[in-house]
């Protein structure tokens, strides 16, 4: 009886060494990184539907939040979390996924090295990477430089990124990356149901799971395991085909007058920075290309090669394609986004190389003495940054309004926030990484609003009208957000809401509240001044207005503070 239990003991001791291994490198790596508290950037709308449906505060009354939604998987996981589990659990989903990325790409990057690598060389590689990652450089990049430098070698070609602040369906393409390393440890079904949750809970990255899946079926054909690779085949199909099945039957069944209108917002009004080649494409994008290109050739030889050169060159062809015809379609398809994956890979490829040309020089215990320096100098100051709120900034500002809002609200309340549309650009200048960025001063001119008040829903659990960065994606939809976007801009243009008519249509919309800088007082005999700092002011829409006033009517209704 004793023996049996003592030798299943054994064999359970290597995978708790490696479950605490993962978990000691995931606090490591996640503290060092750092992530952003709630809520912060596109979480706003990432977790919006999520969190409506698990019934918090009043979400449910946001028009966003009954839009359908291009990530159904992510917002039911949301959901459970946050109506079982607590929303406490968040940042913990995001810091294990961290670690999976982290530990992911030492596996990649060993494999690759192969003998070369030593057992103390490849602490020196931990400490690398550990530096590619950290936040503290970012940080000092951005006060030294003006712009988050370090971010480029994580990714951010085309702003787009697997390691962002916090936990959105971006970071869901660290399954990619753990795909890759899946497949070189030789298991391959794993690597292939990886690849398939990337694509379930985030369908943007389906051209890349698709390439990657390519690449394995040319390795596994190439080594002639065919049947296996007709049967990785017939598994990606059957876990990938509900949402193949779901984008393609809600979000691609427009008219073509539609869609094509609808394209055209989408790539040129509300995402060029990400869909538009000549806005992102700058010098820093060229260093990366050739990064890429480089890590694609030290992997010459291994397993790795036909995933990245397929993954590579069918991103390139695609991305030359979009180029020569300028198709909508394919720009919101993100060719380029490949690069989430390609960038770190390379990254940690390149490191390992110039680790294993150093030799000998770096086999010694003075390398794990500095590596553990480094890996220790990086923890303590991403967790200093943390503690001391030195990132992700957000005007200070804003705190009583949103204070006011989520202690006053009431079911069937709107929002109405002084939104602007910014003139689509036509390049980028610099880093578009404002993670570490230290906070402006506030901006109190006109109708715009610091465009951190984003975080307005999710703050307060209250419902608003319209914002610009959180938008819908199915047809008629992005129609409707447009039409929001353009009556919540032109609303703000008068003062006088009465002469204007403003207030009338604001009650037809459903607009129970208005929300305005401190410099900009609205005039209405059907607003009412609710709330008023040095930033902000609040005013309360009332229903059963008098009939409208003349022009030359009297100036009733402006409630001083």
């Amino acid at each position: 009886m004793t023996e049996p239990f003592l030798t299943a003991c054994r064999r359970a001791r290597p995978f708790a060494e490696h479950v605490g291994a993962f978990l000691a490198w995931t606090v490591l790596f996640a503290l060092s990184t750092t992530q952003a508290p709630p809520y912060y950037s596109n979480q706003n709308q990432y977790l919006l539907h999520g969190l409506a449906a698990a019934g918090d505060g009043n979400l449910g009354d946001d028009w966003l939040a009954n839009t359908l939604s291009p990530t159904p998987v992510f917002d039911a996981l949301v959901t459970v979390t946050a109506r079982h589990l607590g929303e406490g659990l968040f940042p913990v989903y995001y810091a294990l996924l961290q670690g999976a990325y982290f530990v992911s790409l030492l596996g990649i990057a060993t494999h690759v090295a192969g003998d070369r690598l030593t057992p103390r060389a490849r602490w020196l590689v931990a400490a690398l990477l550990f530096l590619a990652h950290a936040a503290v450089l970012r940080w000092a990049s951005f006060r030294v430089f003006g712009w988050d430098y370090p971010c480029y070698v994580q990714g951010w070609l085309a702003a787009q990124y697997v390691l962002g602040p916090a936990f959105q369906p971006s970071v869901i393409g660290v399954f990619l990356v753990v795909a890759l390393d899946q497949f070189l440890r030789g298991r391959p079904v794993v690597a292939i149901t990886c690849a398939a949750v990337a694509v379930t809970l985030h369908p943007t990255y389906a051209l890349s799971a698709g390439l990657i899946f390519l690449g394995f079926l040319a390795t596994l054909t190439r080594d002639g395991r065919l049947r296996r690779a007709v049967a990785c085949g017939v598994l990606f199909a059957a876990l990938t085909l509900p949402t193949v099945v779901y984008v393609r039957s809600n979000f691609l069944s427009s008219a073509p007058k539609t869609a094509a209108s609808v394209r055209d917002l989408l790539v040129n009004v509300r995402i060029p920075h990400h869909a538009i080649p000549a806005v992102w494409f700058d010098g820093v994008t060229a260093v990366q290309l050739v990064a890429i290109l480089v890590g694609v050739a030290l992997t010459r030889g291994t397993r790795l090669f036909p995933v990245v050169q397929i993954l590579a060159v069918g991103s390139l062809l695609l991305t030359v394609i979009q180029l020569g015809s300028g198709n909508d379609t394919l720009a919101l398809m993100f060719p380029w986004r490949s690069s989430v994956i390609l960038i770190p890979v390379a990254t940690a490829i390149i490191l390992t190389r110039l680790v294993t040309l150093a030799g000998r020089r770096v086999d010694g215990r003075a390398t794990v003495a500095v590596s553990f320096t480094v890996l220790a100098a990086c923890v303590a100051a991403g967790a200093g940054l943390m503690l001391t709120r030195q990132g992700y900034a957000a005007r200070p500002n804003e705190a009583g309004l949103l204070d006011f809002v989520r202690t006053h609200k009431r079911p069937g309340d709107v929002y109405l926030l002084p939104v602007e549309v910014p003139n689509s650009p036509r390049r980028w200048s610099g880093s578009l990484s404002s993670d570490f960025k230290p906070a402006a001063a506030p901006r109190l001119v006109g109708r715009v609003i610091p465009a951190d008040l984003q975080r307005f829903r999710l703050v307060t659990r209250a419902a608003i009208f319209v914002d610009f960065k959180a938008i819908p994606y199915k047809d008629v939809e992005v129609l409707e957000w447009h039409r929001r976007l353009v009556w919540n801009q032109a609303a703000y243009e008068s003062r006088d809401w009465d002469r204007a008519g403003t207030v009338r249509e604001a009650v037809a919309e459903g607009v129970t509240h208005v929300v305005t800088t401190a410099d900009r007082d609205l005039s209405s005999a059907g607003l009412t001044l609710e709330y008023a700092d040095e930033a902000f002011k609040l005013y309360r829409v009332r229903r059963g207005l008098p009939e409208d006033r003349g022009p030359g009517g009297p100036a009733g209704g402006t409630i001083d503070p």
